[in-house]
This record gives structure tokens, sequence and C-alpha cells, in this order.
């Protein structure tokens, strides 16, 4: 008889047990303590993070590509202009050698400085400058271009890209 009453009574206690950690694994599950939803909430905050580095490194690809067909295109135009000796209007051949050795940059925003011997021409025509163009001198051609990109959380922000390229007149 009294084993009977220790087997009942362990058997209350168990069931006791059984009940409690039955309504905490309730608990639990109601208050979302398990990992269900973990990957979920640590996507939500690093993915903007995550896409503001990749829009920047997209930005930041953009502008490099412009800034090295600029800066080809003025030794280009550099180079054209070392031979044009001869040529009635050597700044308009160095604007279409650059113009035509940067086909994805806008010609009409570019902004022109060509030095021929020391003389500084702002515009694409110097019918003046052939007469400058003498053999041993100095020629160069500077171009800047405006750069603008849009970005996320800082607005829109304009740059400028310049190149920069000397060459002897031959």
């Amino acid at each position: 008889m009294i084993e009977r009453m220790k087997l009942s009574a362990g058997a209350a206690v168990r069931t006791a047990c059984e009940k409690r950690r039955s309504i905490a694994a309730r608990v639990r599950a109601l208050r979302g303590a398990g990992e269900n939803g973990q990957a979920l909430v640590e996507m939500a905050v690093v993915a903007p993070v995550l896409l503001l580095i990749t829009f920047g490194m997209c930005v930041f690809g953009i502008a490099l590509n412009d800034q090295l067909v600029l800066t080809n295109a003025v030794q280009q135009g550099a180079q054209v202009l070392s031979i044009s000796r001869g040529v009635t209007d050597p700044c308009a051949t160095v604007a279409t050698a650059v113009e035509n050795a940067a086909p994805n940059l806008t010609a009409a925003s570019m902004s022109w400085t060509i030095i021929i011997s020391g003389t500084s021409y702002s515009t694409t025509t110097c019918t003046a400058g052939a007469s400058l163009m003498t053999s041993g001198a100095n020629g160069s051609v500077q171009v800047t271009y405006p750069f603008s990109a849009g970005f996320i959380l800082f607005g829109h922000q304009s740059y400028t890209l310049f190149a920069k390229t000397q060459e002897v007149i031959q």
C-alpha cells in the first residue's frame, strides 16, 4: 500500500511538472523566443546598408569610367594638336578629336581651354592660333566635365571631372 502511494505521488508530481513545462513551452512559443524569425530580422537590419554600399560602388564606377574616358580623349586631342601644324583652325581639330574619342560624354557640357605657345583659347575655334603653331612650342589641352550623382541619403551631388595633357608641337 505504501508503495502504491509513493508511485501515485510520484506520478502526480510528474504530471504537474509536465503541465508546467507545457505551459512554459506555450508561453515561449507565443512570445517568439525561438529562432524562427531571426534571419528575417537580421536581413531587415543589414539589407539597407548593403544596398547603400552597392549603390555607392555603382555610382563611383560610373564616375571613374567618365574620368578615364575624359583623360583618354584629352590625351588624343593633345596628340592631334601636336601634329596640327599648318591646319587653319587647330582648336576645331582638337575639339573634334576629343569629341570622337569620348562618344558617351556630352560635348556641349565640356569646358575647353586650349593653350598654344602660351596663348589660351576657351572656345573650340582659334584661327589666330594657327600662326602660333611653331615646331618645338608647347600645346596643351584642358577639359572639364560636370558629373552629377543622386545619392539616396545625401541628396544630389555635383562634381567636376578634369583632364589636362601637354604635348610638344611637331
